[in-house]
């Protein structure tokens, strides 16, 4: 299974809690097991970029295993992120990711992007 590269400049963080706010005010919400997924379709140029903020509470453990659930989020973001272009997220995974590699977190983001707009996306080759 190869990887489409997304162009790293349209792949950024949201980092003003106002952006982050207006996801959950105005945003879809997609609970599945893995996270809770915040998601609103954004306006920024290029429209194709893709914008999001991953928050992962003290309760979920140590600074070390909240850094790395972060870490293999982003990189999943960033190697399948074509798929959620012209998009804000905020993510909040939860515990039963702890441990799950960068492929499973990726499938669970496409599950809960597919519940949130209703489409899937196409394969990759």
């Amino acid at each position: 299974m190869g990887c489409l590269l997304v162009p790293a400049r349209s792949i950024s963080r949201l980092v003003r809690k106002i952006e982050v706010d207006a996801v959950f005010r105005t945003g879809r919400k997609a609970v599945t097991g893995a996270m809770v997924l915040f998601l609103l379709k954004n306006n920024v140029q290029p429209a194709a970029a893709v914008r999001y903020a991953i928050r992962v509470p003290k309760k979920y453990g140590t600074a070390v295993e909240r850094n790395r659930v972060k870490r293999i989020f982003r990189e999943a973001i960033s190697l399948y992120g074509k798929s959620w272009m012209g998009y804000d997220m905020v993510v909040f995974p939860r515990p039963q990711v702890k441990g799950a590699k960068m492929q499973d977190i990726a499938a669970y983001l496409q599950e809960a992007f597919s519940g949130v707009t209703g489409r899937g996306t196409q394969e990759r080759s």
